[in-house]
């Protein structure tokens, strides 16, 4: 009888477990609200940790001047016309000097 209730309760648990909101984890959210893999915060907790929405100024979009915007290159050695991105496409990473990934550290296939 009591193998029996264990089994239900792990039923149940296994029903109402909530998954990582991001798509490439496999973890669980845990009862302190964060991925037991990845420790990303459940996308329910986020909300409440930002408030009330609806109590919130509205977002203005600002206005750009007739000239245009002004980009400054904080890259002035980066040739952005011929990065080469990581082949990884789940990354949004450039090949670096190195050989590797900016972001996600891995190297260039050969």
């Amino acid at each position: 009888m009591a193998e029996n209730s264990k089994s239900e309760k792990f039923d149940k648990e296994w029903q109402n477990r909530k998954l990582c909101s991001d798509g490439n984890c496999i973890g669980v959210i845990g009862k302190d609200g964060s991925c037991g893999e990845c420790g990303k915060r459940s996308i329910e907790n986020e909300d409440n940790a930002l408030g009330d929405v609806n109590a919130r100024e509205p977002w203005v979009e600002e206005e750009i001047p007739p000239g245009g915007l002004e980009v400054s290159d904080s890259s002035p050695g980066l040739d952005w016309e011929n990065r080469i991105l990581c082949c990884d496409e789940n990354c949004i990473g450039i090949m670096g000097m190195d050989g590797r990934c900016t972001e996600c550290g891995k190297p260039a296939p050969d």
